[in-house]
């Protein structure tokens, strides 16, 4: 059985960044694979970074300070939260603080793999080249399986970085498709798409992980937004609540509940997400993995478009063709009215996780 290092963001709080890397593990290990999953996490996603670096405008520093002292239990249940998701559902290699320990001791593998979530945004990460697996056996595979980038380009600078570092790679895939342009100008290499690998576990399968129990009793519209950027979106899923007579529920860090919401579930556990999902009658999301999750378990819902970095969620709406049910500047109810063709959608997903199953095949072929 050959092994997988499998680095990826899953150590974020966050609960598309856990429950990708639980999928990838799970896709892996249906093909054969021993999966461990690189137990770093960058200095950009330290508990201090997360603690002490969000910017709050227009407050003073006093206010700052007393805020962010404020919320640090929230930031701490958040933390037990989702670490002990990791620790059961996950099998992790030893800790890596800084790139530095996995330069000088690196998990022995027969592949090295990055992937998925956004590990080469260098928004958010930089480029950091623990996620372009400059660190092992340098005779040894490396692959990107449906690696997103979360933004069309990079800059010159970036550019250079990164073509030096992806000449190692033996195959490369990304999530989203307007990336394989750049990736090929950059690499001369041929660049896969592949689809975000929670969407390759059937609503079935993440059930067995998901609470089993129904957490709100009443039918409800499920709002979930994050980075605080609503955008009207909490508007839009107050009108559809009234339209169709439901509550809405919104699934939120904050715990201060926002008008128009009904009832606020706050600090819920993975598990606890997948379950409000599966039991909603309609979403309302800014998330890629609200709508990826959305799509598994076959629910009527609308994409509120944020402010930046949408096209995560455009390519996967333009794949099943439901891009109508991305909402910019306006929302009319009767959007529901055209129910969502499931039949059609899955038979689309089908075929993605096919493409997926033939590039693990290419994997399954390398040589270590």
């Amino acid at each position: 059985m050959k092994k997988i290092a499998l680095i990826t963001q899953h150590q974020v709080f966050n609960y598309g960044s856990v429950l990708q890397t639980y999928a990838t593990q799970k896709i892996l290990e249906k093909n054969g694979f021993y999966v461990e999953i690189v137990d770093y996490i960058s200095e950009r996603w330290s508990n201090k970074k997360i603690f002490w670096d969000i910017n709050y405008e227009n407050k003073s520093a006093i206010k700052k300070v007393l805020y962010k002292i404020f919320r640090l239990p929230i930031v701490i249940l958040r933390k037990v939260q989702f670490r002990s998701f990791v620790k059961r559902r996950l099998n992790l290699t030893q800790k890596y603080d800084v790139y530095g320990d996995l330069v000088n001791n690196p998990p022995k593998t027969d592949i090295y793999m990055v992937g998925s979530d956004q590990c080469w945004n260098s928004f958010y990460n930089g480029v950091d080249r623990a996620y372009y697996l400059q660190f092992g056996d340098k005779n040894k595979p490396r692959v990107s399986f449906s690696t997103s980038m979360g933004k069309e380009e990079f800059t010159k600078t970036e550019e250079k970085e990164i073509e030096n570092y992806l000449k190692d790679f033996s195959l490369i895939s990304v999530r989203e498709k307007v990336s394989i342009p750049l990736l090929e100008k950059i690499t001369n290499k041929p660049i896969y798409n592949i689809i975000d690998p929670t969407l390759q576990l059937s609503a079935e399968e993440w059930n067995k992980i998901a609470n089993s129990k129904r957490i709100i009793k009443e039918e409800y519209v499920l709002l979930f937004v994050l980075y605080d950027e609503d955008l009207n979106a909490s508007t839009y899923a107050r009108k559809l609540a009234d339209e169709k007579n439901l509550k809405v529920v919104e699934l939120s860090w904050q715990i201060k509940k926002k008008p128009g919401v009904d009832i606020l579930m706050s600090h819920k556990r993975p598990e606890d997400f997948l379950a409000l999902i599966r039991d909603a009658k309609y979403i309302v999301t800014n998330s890629f993995h609200g709508l990826a999750f959305s799509v598994i378990y076959n629910k009527e819902f609308i994409i509120v478009a944020r402010s930046q970095f949408n096209n995560r969620i455009e390519n996967l709406l333009n794949i099943v063709n439901l891009k109508n049910r991305l909402v910019r500047d306006s929302f009319d109810v009767a959007i529901f009215n055209d129910k969502i063709d499931y039949l059609k959608v899955n038979e689309i997903i089908k075929k993605e996780i096919r493409e997926s199953n033939k590039f693990i095949e290419k994997i399954n072929l390398l040589k270590s």
